[in-house]
């Protein structure tokens, strides 16, 4: 590591001015760091002021339906801790990362991604299902991981 990404300096959010803060810091909530067998680690954690967008790693996209999930029952919960920090940093925008580094190893979503670049009514049943799970959990954006 070093001090360029391990300081402790706050970031500035975009203002109208004329030198307003362009800089994004974006870190990543792994949804599997709070079942850690050690260095556990929960949104609450999560330094406020230091990010100006987290992504939740990693939601799915089923292989069948081309809609987005969650990953585990569980991410639902960490999702409304994790939109709690938006009320302590109101600039601050959480996005659900969807694929993730095992997601196109060999299995049932290995070729996921392909099937819905290759398809535009895949391509909407997915944008469609991404719409209404932003709304449900109050998510900012879509990080796609392919």
């Amino acid at each position: 590591t070093t001090e360029e990404f391990c300081a402790t300096k706050k970031v500035i959010h975009k203002t109208c001015s004329k030198d307003n803060g362009n800089t994004r810091v974006v870190g990543y909530y792994e949804g599997w760091a709070k079942n850690r067998p050690c260095n556990v680690f929960t949104p609450e954690q999560i330094p406020i002021g230091i990010y100006t967008h987290i992504n939740f790693a990693f939601g799915i996209i089923d292989p069948k339906t081309f809609k987005i999930a969650p990953s585990s029952p569980d991410d639902a919960n960490l999702y409304k801790r994790l939109m709690l920090l938006k009320q302590k940093d109101p600039g601050l925008k959480v996005y659900i990362a969807v694929g993730g580094w095992a997601f196109n190893d060999p299995g049932p979503t290995a070729t996921t991604f392909s099937d819905l670049a290759a398809s535009v009514p895949r391509q909407k049943i997915f944008m469609e299902s991404v719409i209404s799970f932003m709304s449900t959990y109050g998510f900012d954006g879509l990080d796609l991981d392919w």
